[in-house]
């Protein structure tokens, strides 16, 4: 599984114990199944990041915590790494100071399936933009609900383990098995969770029942293959910028995806960039507004980065506005956007 950018997860909690369909607004979804007989999408994009992170800091499989006898099992591959997400209700200036990555250790974790309180702490560390990030902290918890539906059975534990520099790190996992039977093993290579049934893995900085103003950063899928690439590409007085965002599945909330990579001119120098902490997205609802943002390797003339902000998918005539912007993303100075496209 590969692995580069950003994920909303605001909601799937919901969605995993409810299976709620939810209507939301009069524009057409996005089509975000990939073309038949191609699961990749046409694109030269380098999606494998990853490669180029740091984990020698890292704990291994023997700093897991929990209890052997426990009836489920976790199996997390050499790819189970996941990104901090976007979320709709921030600015792009808060999505660069969310940005952080996180690796689960490769190995196989029993994890209690049956109902109840449990020990439990998975082998975990991070980065962000400045380095290694918390490192774990002992023992956590989880609480594992079990229930049926259909012919299938379901295992979903919530919980938390503690860090050693702020909140803790919160939990959901969901295993799934035959109705009447112990749940399956899951594996965590990095992947979005089934949009259907929900199996998979969510993480969160902090308390994931927290409020609109307390919600935490979410981890989730950098990237998956079943995603469909939407490229945008924008003109504007100076130059031109092309961005290439993979939108995703969701049943009830804003649908996953990754900003993964954008290229251009801007002042007669050309710029490329496929660096998740150098990628910014915020999104608004279901994707109908998208916002972005480019850090350059190097300044451009003053400019820093590029911000491209308010690209309506569905409008008929250019929306986005474009600007020059400092290291921290403040403004500099704005410039007339002359065409916009959008290939998916």
């Amino acid at each position: 599984m590969r692995t580069p950018t950003s994920f909303l997860v605001r909601g799937i909690p919901t969605l995993v114990l409810g299976f709620a369909l939810i209507a939301c607004g009069d524009k057409e979804p996005v089509d975000s199944s990939p073309p038949e007989g191609d699961t990749d999408t046409d694109t030269d994009t380098d999606t494998d990041t990853d490669l180029d992170w740091d984990w020698s800091h890292c704990p291994d499989a023997g700093a897991y915590l929990g209890d052997d006898g426990y009836g489920g099992t976790v199996t997390a591959t050499d790819d189970a790494v996941y990104c901090g997400t976007f979320d709709e209700e921030r600015t792009l200036e808060q999505e660069l100071a969310a940005k952080a990555v996180l690796k689960i250790a490769a190995g196989d974790y029993p994890v209690p399936v049956e109902d109840g309180g449990h020990s439990l702490a998975l082998p975990v560390c991070f980065i962000d933009a400045e380095g290694p990030g918390p490192e774990m902290a002992g023992a956590g918890e989880t609480s594992v609900y079990t229930y049926g539906h259909g012919a299938s059975s379901f295992a979903t534990l919530s919980g938390s383990q503690p860090l050693n520099d702020g909140p803790g790190l919160s939990h959901t996992l969901v295993l799934v098995g035959q109705d009447g039977a112990a749940p399956s093993a899951l594996t965590l290579d990095g992947g979005a969770p089934d949009p259907m049934t929900g199996e998979g893995v969510w993480f969160a900085l902090g308390d994931m029942a927290g409020g609109e103003d307390e919600r935490p950063p979410f981890f989730g899928a950098c990237f998956d293959d079943s995603w469909t690439l939407n490229r945008h590409t924008v003109g504007f007085d100076g130059g031109e910028v092309v961005l290439d965002l993979y939108i995703g599945t969701s049943m009830a909330s804003t649908e996953p995806g990754a900003f993964v990579a954008a290229s251009g001119t801007l002042d007669g120098s050309a710029f490329e960039q496929d660096d998740y902490f150098a990628l910014i997205y915020r999104p608004g609802h279901h994707h109908f507004v998208r916002d972005f943002a480019v850090v350059f390797d190097a300044p451009i003339g003053e400019a820093c980065a590029l911000r491209i902000e308010g690209i309506d998918p569905y409008a008929t005539e250019p929306t986005a506005q474009v600007s020059t912007a400092d290291c921290d993303l403040s403004v500099i100075e704005g410039r007339e956007v002359t065409a916009e496209s959008l290939d998916n």
